[in-house]
């Protein structure tokens, strides 16, 4: 074999690994005890340590983009990564709600176009996917935001699960949600009796697990062809959260490993039918987003134990 096929076939077998998955994060808006002990309270957004480094779980890059930029350069960078992950805390902003919904549907309309393109939607973001359908029936939100550990009752669908049907997760599940493991906050609630009457959620999306409150609500839900999920709790704080807030989160094997696993299963998606890229071929006007150009900051609040802050945006409030 010649130098220059050899050289060939060892650049086709390498390349395969060394591709980057890339996925896409927007700021939130500060608000809350980070808002108020953090720049006396003048208005800025930012992005937990914690959700930059679960995207990192995978080997994958997290692009912290503020989420007041134009709305074309934010289209231009969601053209240019792999995937979105929408994580918000329950925030209050209208504008930022505007964008969050905004942003998913253009997500939604690229796996709708044959494009394999996951949205993980954590925490209140998962009902940011039903506020973006344009049909928010049998939603019922409040202005201040409901926090704290619930345990979960996992449907039979999840083990048949596009998405969760692999990497042992409907096996580790049965050890992880009947107990008070993972951290939830969220301002709305819909019952899965008020989700099956959503004519358009009940068609387009599943339910595979309620969470237990003081009555039933929708935990968390797959779409019934892309790999779109939403989760009413914060996979990514068992594992980088660890002040005394989280004191009580689950932490042993099967914890960490589900919640690894989740975002494990995204990067496999990507890699099996998306198009991650090699570092050189990444647009400078993502990398500028990478979060190795963001330095933490430590905003000694309890919800979080490092953050990158982003501009102000007062022009916004």
């Amino acid at each position: 074999m010649s130098a220059i096929l050899m050289m060939i076939v060892a650049q086709s077998l390498q390349i395969p690994s060394a591709n980057l998955v890339t996925i896409g994060v927007l700021s939130n808006p500060a608000e809350g005890e980070l808002a108020k002990k953090y720049y006396q309270g003048d208005p800025f957004s930012f992005l937990p340590g914690s959700v930059a480094d679960y995207i990192g779980t995978i080997g994958g890059h997290p692009i912290m983009i503020p989420f007041d930029v134009d709305w074309e350069k934010l289209q231009y960078i969601l053209d240019r990564i792999d995937g979105l992950v929408l994580w918000s805390e329950g925030t209050s902003s209208p504008y930022f709600n505007e964008v969050s919904e905004k942003a998913f549907n253009y997500c939604l309309q690229k796996n709708t176009n044959g494009n394999k393109y996951p949205i993980l939607a954590i925490g209140s973001a998962m009902h940011t996917i039903i506020k973006a359908s344009g049909n928010t029936q049998g939603l019922i939100c409040s202005t201040t935001p409901t926090r704290g550990l619930k345990s979960l009752t996992i449907y039979p669908l999840f083990s048949t699960s596009q998405f969760f049907n692999a990497m042992d997760m409907p096996k580790l599940s049965e050890s992880i949600f009947p107990h008070p493991s993972m951290y939830y906050t969220h301002r709305c609630t819909i019952s899965p009796e008020e989700f099956t009457k959503n004519e358009y959620m009940n068609r387009e999306y599943q339910i595979l697990g309620v969470s237990r409150e003081p009555s039933p609500q929708v935990g968390i839900i797959e779409h019934r062809k892309y790999p779109i999920i939403g989760v009413l709790f914060h996979p990514e704080k068992n594992i980088y959260e660890r002040g005394d807030l989280y004191s009580e989160l689950y932490r042993n094997d099967e914890t960490i490993t589900f919640c690894k696993a989740i975002m494990r299963r995204i990067a496999q998606i990507i890699r099996a039918s998306g198009n991650p890229r090699l570092f050189k071929e990444i647009s400078s006007q993502v990398k500028q987003y990478f979060s190795m150009y963001r330095p933490y900051e430590l905003p000694m609040v309890d919800e979080y134990e490092r953050i990158v802050s982003f501009q102000r945006f007062n022009n916004l409030q």
